[in-house]
């Protein structure tokens, strides 16, 4: 009797085991995450991947290390990256790995999607932002992965992916933008709102992947002259042609929302460690280029302590004053915010010294750079290319000098 009662205890329990298996539907929907979804639509992937690539390479790239590097910007506080002290693999592979792993994995699925839907609306836009992300990589590190990056997760893919010379990477960017910019020229707009520069519009993408691909043709120009020939004057010619106006700017406007605000503005809300530099603010005045207001605003003390501007001064205002570069904590404390009685009010500026802090960008300080409501991609000829120095990369390896336009 015994026996017989486990055997049915068992056999229910098979036969329970078998109904479950079949409804297998059940058992797998347990573990997707509605709010982590496997396959997104372009449009959202687009808007995300483009705000993270501008963040990234106009905000905390630019802030935190180029512009120290290049001397656009020196610090009162802190002065690692001013001293070139953070150029380890530590401080930089985020900047390396990271765009990999999140805006170029989106803009590779973009693709893919806008061509499998014979899309150029969608894919040429994504196009153009890949190589704008792949430039700033190879512009930093020389050799980068990328014939056979981001493939990690398709069959045959290596999670391995080889170092590609910058010149082969140089090579197909110029293919794809010029690809992008024939596949716009028919495109319809299909992002609309989703996209934060065009909001869709295709022909000045189109315009942009032309200014991209002059803007490369340039960096090119004194290593390989006339490829950069060739491919400069194909931007030219091509129909829609490049930006020439500031209606056709490639700009990203942060909404300031809370959740998508400026990085610079963001960074100014809770430090105040940046100053324009001596260099720079020299470059304004020996070539009188007016746009030195645009970056700074004028001293008017020559220290916290000091009421007076007149030890780097003597002439009319405005005065524009730069900050020396690679000073110690020590040397660079009389010209921080505060004083012994504490906060320095707005008028009394020293040189670097802010304005006072606005809830909201833009907003200004002396010595310190503009911060704009708008701060996206820049149209060929700006002043964001990385040095021609060596730098140590991730893992340890160093990149070769950066080939930058000569002028």
């Amino acid at each position: 009797m015994t026996r017989a009662r486990t055997v049915l205890v068992v056999g229910a329990g098979v036969l329970a085991f078998a109904v479950t298996a079949c409804n297998s539907d059940k058992l797998t929907n347990l573990n997707r995450n509605p709010n982590s979804p496997e396959d997104v639509p372009p449009a959202p992937l687009f808007t995300f991947a483009t705000q993270r690539t501008t963040s990234r390479y106009l905000g905390g790239y630019s802030l935190r290390q180029t512009e120290f590097l290049i001397q656009h910007q020196a610090e009162v506080q802190y002065p690692d990256e001013d001293t070139y002290k953070r150029l380890d693999a530590g401080s930089t592979q985020g900047n390396f790995d990271g765009p990999y792993f999140t805006e170029l994995e989106d803009f590779t699925k973009i693709i893919a999607k806008g061509k499998t839907a014979n899309d150029g609306g969608i894919w040429g836009p994504a196009e153009v932002m890949r190589a704008w992300t792949f430039s700033y990589l190879t512009n930093t590190w020389g050799d980068i992965p990328y014939s056979e990056a981001l493939k990690g997760d398709s069959p045959g893919g290596s999670l391995n992916p080889k170092y590609d010379t910058q010149q082969s990477v140089y090579a197909d960017l110029f293919v794809r933008l010029a690809a992008a910019a024939t596949a716009l020229g028919t495109a319809s707009n299909t992002f609309g709102n989703a996209d934060p520069i065009y909001g869709g519009d295709p022909t000045k993408w189109r315009r942009f992947a032309n200014s991209l691909r002059a803007r490369l043709a340039l960096t090119i120009i004194n290593v390989d002259a006339v490829k950069a020939a060739i491919e400069l004057t194909a931007a030219l010619n091509d129909p829609a042609g490049i930006i020439t106006s500031n209606a056709d700017n490639a700009q990203l406007n942060w909404p300031g929302d809370g959740l998508y605000n400026n990085p610079w503005s963001d960074n100014f809300k809770g430090r105040d460690d940046n100053r324009v530099s001596r260099t720079l603010i020299n470059i304004f005045a020996n070539l009188s280029d007016p746009r030195v207001a645009v970056y700074a605003m004028p001293a008017t003390r020559d220290t916290v302590q000091t009421p007076v501007i007149s030890k780097y001064c003597t002439g009319a205002p405005p005065c524009y004053v730069g900050l020396q570069n690679g000073m110690t904590q020590t040397t660079a404390g009389p010209y921080g915010r505060r004083s012994k009685g504490g906060p320095v009010r707005p008028s009394d500026r020293a040189p670097g010294e802010p304005a006072a802090r606005r809830t909201d960008p833009p907003w200004t300080g002396s010595g310190r750079p503009a911060v704009r409501r708008s701060r996206g991609p820049r149209t060929p000829g700006g002043l964001d290319g990385f040095p021609p120095r060596r730098v140590r990369g991730p893992r340890g390896r160093r990149s070769r000098p950066v080939p930058v336009p000569s002028g």
